[in-house]
C-alpha cells in the first residue's frame, strides 16, 4: 500500500533518519551553477492542466 506525501510525514521522515542536526545541514548544497542549463519554454507551462512533454521542451 502507498503511503500519502504530505510535508508532515516527509518532515517525521527525516526526523527519524537524522538524529543530528549536522546530518541534515550536510543536505543543504547548491546545486554547482555550472552545471545548470536554462532555456526559454512554451508558456503552456503556465496551466498545471497541461501535463504535456511540450512544457518541457526548449522553444525556438
Amino acid at each position: 500500500m502507498c503511503g500519502r506525501f504530505t510535508y508532515a510525514n516527509e518532515f517525521r521522515d527525516i526526523r527519524i533518519r537524522f538524529k543530528d542536526a549536522g546530518q541534515v545541514l550536510s543536505l543543504l548544497k547548491s546545486f554547482p551553477p555550472e552545471l545548470m542549463e536554462a532555456y526559454d519554454v512554451s508558456t503552456l507551462v503556465n496551466s498545471p492542466r497541461n501535463d504535456l512533454a511540450e512544457c518541457i521542451r526548449p522553444e525556438g
